[in-house]
């Protein structure tokens, strides 16, 4: 018995001065690779300032490069403001940017007209850029009152949620609300030299209870005439009905005025 415990204690010791052997080389190799590899905090906030300047340098190019747009407007400096793609489909990149009123012309707003509501935030806009070689551009499309404000998306913020340059079209989706959340989507066309509007999505959702995918949805196919309501039933089934509404003449990008009181589509 004496032995047998004897022999059982000292293999535990063996034991246990080999795991201690092996997390200190663990330990001691970790500390060689942090000192080999590990980048200071100050460096790290220097990598963080070059990128910040590389980035601001390109926009900088980029602006330099882009079409000049009416007096008082501006291209907006934010990434998520904009899109790449090939809507006419002849192999060279194609540009979509949210324009907005410059802080100069807003300035001079609020000093000579009084009767504006809401000057300190700028109205937005769209430009479409086709590409005509490498990084040269020509105006192919703008609208000046197509975006929502920032501040109409309720306790959300900006309702804007992006942009998409696609083959023959560009597609302007919205998102805001709080309790109830609605969203909105343009879709407009490149028809004969000119962007028609043809297609609008207006849907809503109580957030507390209901998912998107069973939002009360309206799709107006302004092209055809066509209205598809989209709805859940209390089975959870989804159930669409359509009716058809009288055709109006399509609505260009340039006579849109998404702040219009009346209807336009």
């Amino acid at each position: 018995m004496n032995n047998f415990y004897h022999e059982h204690t000292e293999g535990c010791s063996v034991l246990l001065k080999k795991v201690l052997i092996m997390w200190m080389c663990i330990f001691l190799t970790g500390c060689g690779l942090q000192q080999e590899t590990g980048v200071p905090e100050s460096n790290s906030q220097e990598v963080s300032s070059e990128e910040a300047a590389e980035r601001t340098e390109e926009a900088a190019e980029l602006t330099e490069i882009l079409p000049d747009l009416p007096e008082g407007w501006q291209y907006s400096s934010d990434e998520w403001a904009s899109a790449k793609g090939d809507f006419n489909n002849d192999g060279i990149d194609d540009q979509i940017f949210v324009i907005q009123k410059s802080s100069d012309s807003i300035s001079a707003a609020e000093a000579t007209d009084h009767d504006t509501s809401d000057t300190s935030v700028p109205d937005r806009g769209i430009v479409v850029l086709k590409g005509t070689d490498r990084n040269k551009y020509e105006v192919a499309g703008i609208g000046l009152d197509v975006v929502l404000h920032e501040d109409e998306g309720g306790i959300w913020g900006d309702p804007f949620e992006k942009v998409t340059l696609e083959s023959g079209r560009f597609i302007i989706d919205y998102y805001a609300g709080s309790n109830w959340r609605w969203y909105e989507s343009y879709v407009f066309e490149w028809q004969e030299s000119s962007w028609n509007l043809i297609q609008v999505t207006q849907g809503s959702y109580f957030n507390g209870d209901t998912l998107p995918e069973d939002a009360d949805e309206m799709i107006y196919d302004l092209e055809n005439g066509v209205v598809t309501h989209w709805s859940t039933d209390a089975e959870g089934n989804r159930n669409a009905e359509r009716s058809n509404r009288p055709l109006k003449p399509l609505v260009t990008l340039e006579g849109f005025k998404i702040h219009d009181t009346i209807q336009q589509w």
